[in-house]
C-alpha cells in the first residue's frame, strides 16, 4: 500500500518524517539540528499516471517521493470559483456558449468574451497587419511632401498604419502598440460583447466586482509614437474648441480648459522627454487629437490624412481607456479621479459623434460606476470634480431621453428607495425608474435640496432647488427644467415597461397617474416661475461675442416648450396636429437665442430642442424652417450630429405621411434594433 503524505508545507525531509518544519531559507532549522541537508521546498507536481512510476520493483515507493500539495488553497478556490459564476452576470452557461458560436460564424471583431469563456483571434490580425519596419517608405516622400527636419525621425511604421484601419479591430502596429494589446488582459475586451443596449445592461458588471488581480504595466513608448502633427492640432484644439461640448467654451471651470487640455500637454511631455505615460493619460491624449481632427476636417491648414489620423487616434483613446479602467479596480495604486472621468467622458463625446451610440451609452454606465464609488465625497471639495459631474448628467439625461432602455426594450432594475430616504452614499447603480418605495415628495419644487442629496443625485432623481448646481452657468438652463426632463423620463420608461407585463399592479397604475397629474402641472407652470426677461437696451447692438442674458432667456425657454412636446409624445403619445401651437413657440424661442447670439457654439445648445420641436412639426413652413436650422448647424460647425438629427427628422416626417399616423416619433422609425439618437 502506498504511504500517503498529508504534510502541506514544510521541506521535503521535514514531511517524510512527519516533522514540524519552520520553512527556513536556504534549509530548515530542524535539518541543520539534526545535521543532514535540507531538500528544500520544491514540491513535485505529476499527473495521477506518473505515481506508478514513483514505485520500485517490489512494490515499495522509491526515492523519488510523491507529495500531495495543492497550488491553492480552499479559500483561494473557492474565491476562484465564485469570480468564475459572477463573470457569466444573467446569462446561463449555454447561452454564453451560444454567443461564442455565433460570433465565430459572423466572423466579427479579433476577440469575444462571454464570461470566463473566449475566443482570440490574434494570429489572424497579427499576420495581415504585420510588416517589417525595414521595408517601411515615408508616407510624405511618396505624396510628394517634405517634413521638418526635426520630424525626420518619425516612426514611418506609425504612418504606413494609420491607412490600414479600416475598422475597429485593425491595430497600429508600432512597437509600443503591439506592446500594449499584448499585455491586455482578458477582462479588457470583455466590453467587445456586442452592439446592442440590452446585452449592455444584461452583462454589465461592475469592474469593482473584479477580484481576480493582474500585473498592470506602465506602456512604455517613444517619441516616434507620437502623431508627428500633434503640437499643430493641440494649438488648434486650444485656438477654435476648447471644449467638446459647445456650452461650456466660455466657462472658466470647464473640464476640457482645466483638466484635459493639461493633461494632454503633459502627455506629450512625457512622450518626448522619459518615453512612459499612463493609460488614462493617453487616452487623453489621443482623445484629444481625435477631436482636433473631428472639427478641423474643414480646415485648409489640415491635410487630407486628418480622417485617418481622427480614426486611429480614437481607436487608441479607447484601448487605453479600457485598460485605465482595469488599472482602476485592479491596481493598488489608483488612478487619478479626474483625468480618469474626463477620458470617459471625452470617448462619450466621441463615441457620439462618430454615431456609435451604443458604445457612448455603456460608457455612460461607466462613468456612473466611478462617481458612484469615488466622485461623491471628492464633489465636495473640488469645483473641477463638481464640473464633471454636471458634464456627466447632461450627457446621460440627454442620452436617456432619446436613446434609454425602454426604446431598447431593456427592462432594468427598479432602485430599492428612494435617493432622500437612502441618507448614506451608494455605490450602486440606479437605473432611470422609479424606486419601489416612490413617493410624490420627490416632486416637490419648492424643496431645497442638502448638499447630501445634491451631491448623490447625479440623475435628478429628486425635485427642488440646490444652491450649487452649475447647469445655468455651465449650460445656461436652470436645474429645475433637467430634473423635469429626468422625472418625465422615468414616468414614460414606467408606463412603456407596464404595457409588457402581463400582471399589473392596481396599486402602481394609481401611483403613475397620480404623478402624471403632478408632473404635468410642474411642467406646463414652469414659466409662471421665472423671473421676466433682463432686457438690456444696448443688447441688440451689442458686437461683442459672447453670449448675452437674453440668449440663455431664450435658451430655457425653448427648452421648456420642446419639454412640453417630449412629454406629451412620450407619456400621453397624443396627436402631433394637436401640438403644433407648442412647436411655433418652441421655434421662436429657437431663433430669438440664435439672433442673440454671435457665436455658433452657444447656438448649439439648441440642438435638443429644435430636435424635438422638428419631429412634432406637421405644418410645411414650420418643418422647412426647422430643417432649415439644423442643416445651417451642419455646415457651420461641421458636427455630424446636426446632419444626424435632419435625417431622422425627415424619417419622422415621411413615415407619419405614409401611414397618416401622426403619434409616431423617432424611436417608432428608427426601430428597436438599435440605439437611435443622442443629442448633445
Amino acid at each position: 500500500m502506498v504511504q500517503r503524505h498529508r504534510s502541506l508545507t514544510g521541506c521535503g525531509a521535514c514531511r517524510t518524517r512527519h516533522l514540524k518544519c519552520d520553512e527556513g531559507r536556504p534549509g530548515c532549522q530542524m535539518c541543520h539540528i539534526t545535521g543532514i541537508a535540507c531538500p528544500g521546498y520544491n514540491a513535485q507536481v505529476k499527473w495521477p499516471t506518473d505515481i506508478s512510476k514513483a514505485r520500485g520493483s517490489d512494490g515499495e515507493r522509491s526515492e523519488d517521493r510523491v507529495f500531495r500539495r495543492p497550488l491553492y488553497q480552499v479559500v483561494e478556490q473557492e474565491s476562484m470559483t465564485k469570480s468564475t459564476v459572477n463573470s457569466l452576470g444573467k446569462i446561463t452557461t449555454n447561452a454564453a456558449l451560444d454567443n461564442i458560436e455565433r460570433w465565430q460564424e459572423s466572423g466579427s471583431g479579433p476577440c469575444l468574451f462571454q464570461g470566463p469563456f473566449g475566443v482570440l483571434d490574434f494570429l489572424q490580425h497579427c499576420t495581415s497587419h504585420y510588416h517589417n519596419p525595414g521595408d517601411d517608405t515615408p508616407r510624405n516622400e511618396a505624396a510628394g511632401q517634405n517634413n521638418s527636419g526635426d520630424r525626420e525621425n518619425v516612426d514611418k511604421s506609425f504612418a504606413a498604419d494609420l491607412n490600414s484601419i479600416a475598422d475597429e479591430s485593425a491595430l497600429p502596429q508600432t512597437s509600443a502598440h503591439r506592446q500594449i494589446f499584448q499585455t491586455i488582459p482578458p477582462f479588457t475586451v470583455a466590453s467587445n460583447r456586442g452592439d446592442s443596449f440590452q446585452d449592455t445592461l444584461n452583462l454589465y458588471q461592475p469592474m469593482s466586482l473584479l477580484s481576480v488581480p493582474f500585473p498592470m504595466r506602465e506602456p512604455e513608448l517613444s517619441s516616434t509614437d507620437v502623431p508627428p502633427r500633434a503640437l499643430e492640432l493641440f494649438r488648434y484644439f486650444k485656438d477654435n474648441i476648447l471644449s467638446l461640448s459647445f456650452p461650456l467654451r466660455d466657462n472658466p471651470e470647464c473640464p476640457w480648459q482645466t483638466i484635459h487640455l493639461p493633461a494632454a500637454m503633459s502627455t506629450y511631455t512625457e512622450l518626448l522627454v522619459s518615453q512612459k505615460a499612463s493609460h488614462h493619460r493617453l487616452s487623453l491624449f489621443h482623445s484629444l487629437v481625435s477631436a482636433s481632427c473631428l472639427y478641423g476636417a474643414n480646415r485648409s491648414r489640415v491635410t487630407i490624412d486628418c480622417e485617418t489620423l481622427r480614426v486611429s487616434s480614437q481607436l487608441l483613446a479607447k484601448q487605453h481607456l479600457e485598460l485605465a479602467l482595469e488599472e482602476e479596480i485592479t491596481s493598488r495604486k489608483p488612478v487619478k479621479y479626474k483625468e480618469l472621468l474626463m477620458a470617459i467622458l471625452s470617448m462619450v463625446y466621441l463615441e457620439i459623434l462618430s454615431e456609435d451610440y451604443n458604445k457612448a451609452q455603456r460608457l455612460l454606465v461607466e462613468a456612473e460606476c466611478l462617481i458612484r464609488r469615488r466622485g461623491f465625497s471628492k464633489a465636495q471639495n473640488s469645483s473641477k470634480v463638481r464640473t464633471l459631474h454636471h458634464t456627466y448628467t447632461w450627457l446621460r439625461i440627454l442620452a436617456e431621453s432619446t436613446c434609454g432602455c425602454a426604446f431598447a426594450r431593456v427592462c432594468p432594475a427598479r432602485p430599492r428607495s428612494s435617493l432622500v430616504s437612502d441618507g448614506e452614499l451608494t455605490q450602486t447603480l440606479r437605473s432611470f425608474r422609479l424606486p419601489n418605495a416612490a413617493t410624490l415628495t420627490e416632486l416637490d419644487m419648492g424643496v431645497e435640496k442638502t448638499d447630501s442629496v445634491g451631491y448623490q443625485d447625479i440623475h435628478l432623481e429628486v425635485m427642488g432647488t440646490w444652491s450649487n448646481s452649475l447647469f445655468p452657468v455651465m449650460y445656461g438652463v436652470p436645474e429645475s427644467l433637467m430634473g423635469l426632463l429626468s422625472q418625465a423620463i422615468r414616468l414614460a420608461n414606467e408606463q412603456e415597461l407596464l404595457t409588457r407585463d402581463t400582471l399589473v399592479d392596481v396599486e402602481v397604475v394609481t401611483n403613475l397617474n397620480k404623478r402624471t397629474k403632478i408632473l404635468e402641472h410642474h411642467i406646463l407652470s414652469w414659466d409662471k416661475q421665472q423671473p421676466p426677461l433682463p432686457i438690456s437696451p444696448h443688447s441688440a447692438e451689442s458686437e461683442s461675442d459672447s453670449a448675452t442674458p437674453e440668449a440663455f432667456y431664450y435658451n430655457a425657454f425653448a427648452m421648456h416648450q420642446s419639454l412640453i412636446l417630449f412629454y406629451y409624445r412620450r407619456v400621453h403619445n397624443i396627436n402631433a396636429l394637436i401640438l403644433q401651437e407648442t412647436v411655433q413657440k418652441a421655434l421662436r424661442f429657437i431663433e430669438q437665442a440664435c439672433s442673440s447670439n454671435k457665436r455658433e457654439e452657444h447656438k448649439s445648445s439648441l440642438l435638443w430642442p429644435c430636435f424635438i420641436a422638428a419631429c412634432e412639426a406637421v405644418d410645411k413652413s414650420l418643418q422647412v424652417r426647422l430643417l432649415g436650422w439644423l442643416r445651417d448647424m451642419f455646415h457651420r460647425t461641421a458636427v455630424s450630429t446636426f446632419a444626424t438629427a435632419a435625417d431622422v427628422v425627415q424619417r419622422v416626417w415621411k413615415a407619419r405621411e405614409e401611414t397618416s399616423d401622426y403619434t409616431l416619433s423617432w424611436f417608432d422609425v428608427m426601430g428597436h434594433d438599435r440605439c437611435p439618437i443622442i443629442l448633445v
